[in-house]
């Protein structure tokens, strides 16, 4: 474990390098998530050069260091939650701050989202976590319903939201007027989804469910009857569309089989 506080050291020691911060947090990050002893040598001064990562103006606009910063926090969590103050709403915003910054970047922040919002997802797992989180739920939104957003960002963004709302009312509160944006993101994601990997993918299947989970949490939406409407339209849609394709693909392979097997009967003859 002690090669983790050399690695603290060496951050410490030159925190405007950003060479330097990026792959030191990388490798603390990295120490710390494959064995928590590494963590727990460092302690709170780990989690410290990262979260000094995410406040540094000097650093605050390069995502390649922010990442691994967000991804050093993700890391370190197991092993300093107890010691966060007020359920760790001062790390929250620090990674609010960040995630708002990358998501300005457009896809060169994509992977600054995954890390951001995965942290987001660990801080709600505490008992404290969503009620330290609320006053950031715009940000956890904005995320969500970002172009950029990818699979396993909306994953860990739609763990922390369904966290937030069932640990505390204001953040239900606060996440209810959006489930429907919400939802809609994930549905038209898991479709994206599905294109490019296969249909029935496991993927598109995850979060084809997490936007039926955030719709239904949220609120009942069956009583909001605009939202009910406009939710089962998308989802029919949706639902319909998929058929349709796996449909076409199975008649296209089939295609392909009775072709194969003419040539097969030809070249036999």
């Amino acid at each position: 474990p002690e090669i983790s506080a050399l690695v603290v050291q060496s951050i410490q020691r030159f925190p405007q390098d950003r060479d330097v911060q990026r792959w030191g947090l990388a490798s603390l990050g990295a120490l710390a998530a494959n064995d928590g002893a590494y963590a727990q040598h460092v302690g709170e001064s780990g989690l410290a050069c990262a979260c000094w990562a995410l406040r540094a103006d000097a650093l605050a606009d390069i995502m390649l260091v922010q990442q691994e910063a967000l991804f050093c926090v993700h890391s370190m969590l197991p092993a300093c939650r107890e010691s966060l103050k007020d359920g760790g709403k001062d790390l929250a915003g620090l990674v609010a701050g960040s995630v708002s910054r990358g998501l300005r970047q457009g896809a060169a922040g994509e992977e600054n989202t995954v890390w951001g919002l995965r942290v987001f997802e660990r801080l709600c797992a505490s008992r404290r976590g969503p009620s330290a989180l609320t006053p950031f739920a715009n940000v956890l939104v904005e995320a969500m319903v970002s172009p950029f957003l990818c699979p396993a960002a909306a994953e860990a963004g739609s763990a922390a939201a369904s966290l937030m709302a069932g640990g505390s009312p204001t953040a239900k509160q606060r996440l209810a007027p959006h489930r429907t944006r919400l939802s809609k993101a994930l549905s038209e994601l898991a479709w994206k989804t599905g294109e490019a990997k296969g249909r029935g993918c496991k993927d598109e299947r995850e979060l084809q469910e997490w936007a039926k989970v955030i719709m239904e949490l949220l609120g009942e939406w069956k009583t909001t009857q605009d939202d009910g409407d406009e939710f089962m339209d998308m989802h029919t849609s949706f639902t319909v569309a998929s058929e349709k394709k796996a449909a076409e693909q199975a008649a296209k392979e089939q295609k392909e089989e009775k072709e194969e097997w003419k040539k097969r009967r030809a070249s036999q003859v």
